[in-house]
């Protein structure tokens, strides 16, 4: 449940059938990690639904922009009023000089 005044925080490590996330809050502990299929937009928006019911307007995500696989989530996210911003994996040092790569290391 998310706490009055607290932001939280969406991690999105995009994939190409299903998508990781790592939902934080503003003192960066873990709310909940979960994944989604990204197979269509209908079931990214599907998704981005269930994250405005559950924490509001008040969170910002980020979705590493692989290819064109990021389209559909970034698209839902902003069609659900979520603030949503798009990070390059190749720049975002955490992601590219870590030496175990996995999806969940990736959205965190």
């Amino acid at each position: 449940m998310k706490k009055k005044g607290l932001l939280n925080y969406i991690g999105v490590d995009i994939g190409k059938r299903n998508c990781v996330v790592c939902i934080m809050d503003s003192n960066g502990s873990i709310i909940k990690e979960t994944n989604y299929n990204n197979n269509t937009l209908e079931q990214a928006k599907s998704f981005a639904s269930s994250i405005k019911r559950k924490y509001g307007t008040e969170s910002t995500a980020v979705c590493e922009s692989t290819g064109n696989l990021w389209l559909k989530t970034y698209q839902a996210f902003e069609k659900h009023d979520i603030d949503v911003k798009l990070a390059n994996p190749l720049k975002t040092k955490a992601i590219a000089e870590a030496r175990i790569k996995t999806d969940k290391l990736d959205a965190k």
